[in-house]
């Protein structure tokens, strides 16, 4: 993560709950496509752009030297999840679904009683582009609409109202939130423009901290 040219966080919450073993407990993976890891605070960026980020992770385990093994999402997804080269998962860019039958870690989780749930928000995941919602029982992305990405919020809105409709436990939960990535759009509350819009040129790495 720390020297990789492609940004991808990903975040790994494991907790238990009261009716759950400390064996078998919930597992939820929040990956932040497009977002780099040396302007992350917790990594030593001095803006402070990821205050909340930054307090999850000083209260885990941070991994200092980690590379994505492609720039692209969908096959570094298929890897991530299967330790997996992406040739050998076939999918070799966005577009190109991974090959049928791979074992993945929610496919592993999901024979031994978990429940397993996928909230998407970037085009390249789509079910019917990635092949990888075979593996999950609920799989929840932006649909057939090629350019459609949708914000945080709403993708968090849908994992939240999952979980409490009732989701089985244990379960795996994977949400991938695509903000980062171009086209920026930005959000209300969020700016760090260091002087009104009127008097300079907004730069594109403003943007992505919006």
């Amino acid at each position: 993560m720390k020297r990789s040219a492609f940004g991808l966080l990903v975040l790994v919450l494991v907790f238990s709950s009261s009716g759950l073993s400390a064996e078998r407990p919930n597992v939820i993976i929040l990956s932040v496509d497009a977002m780099r890891a040396d302007h992350v605070g917790h990594y030593g960026y001095p803006r402070n752009t990821t205050p909340h980020l930054d307090r999850v992770m000083s209260q885990g385990t941070a991994f200092m030297d980690a590379s994505a093994l492609i720039p692209l999402t969908n096959p570094s997804i298929a890897s991530f999840f299967s330790s997996l080269a992406p040739y050998q998962t076939e999918s070799v860019r966005n577009g190109v679904p991974v090959r049928r039958g791979l074992e993945t870690l929610p496919g592993i989780l999901r024979a031994h009683g978990y429940t397993t749930a996928a909230v998407v928000g970037c085009a390249p995941l789509n079910a019917f582009r990635s092949g990888l919602a075979h593996d999950f029982d609920h799989w929840l992305d932006g649909g057939t609409e090629v350019l459609l990405e949708l914000e945080a919020g709403i993708m968090t809105m849908r994992a939240l109202s999952l979980i409490r409709r009732g989701l089985p436990e244990p379960f795996f939960f994977f949400i991938h939130y695509p903000d980062p990535h171009q086209p920026h759009v930005g959000l209300p509350g969020f700016s760090f423009r260091k002087v009104p819009p009127a008097e300079e040129r907004r730069s594109l790495i403003e943007d992505y901290y919006d």
